[in-house]
């Protein structure tokens, strides 16, 4: 791609949608990936971003509970 973000010939934006979107949950398909030392940090930085965000939500939700149940 333009930036070295995808493995595939420069694309619209629904792909970069997707490959954020695959990257932030953690799934990795791996159809689409980094090429270069600066996509690959990018990608690893989202992808911390990712679990950050997962475990930040289920600890909101579990504080809430606990908090409803004292």
């Amino acid at each position: 791609g333009e930036y070295g973000i995808l493995s595939i010939p420069p694309a619209n934006f629904l792909d970069h949608l997707y490959f954020a979107m695959v990257t932030i949950t953690t799934v990795g398909y791996g159809d689409i990936i980094p090429v270069t030392p600066l996509g690959r940090l990018i990608v690893m930085s989202e992808t911390f971003m990712g679990v950050f965000l997962f475990a930040f939500l289920v600890n909101a939700v579990v504080h809430r509970f606990q908090r409803h149940v004292d």
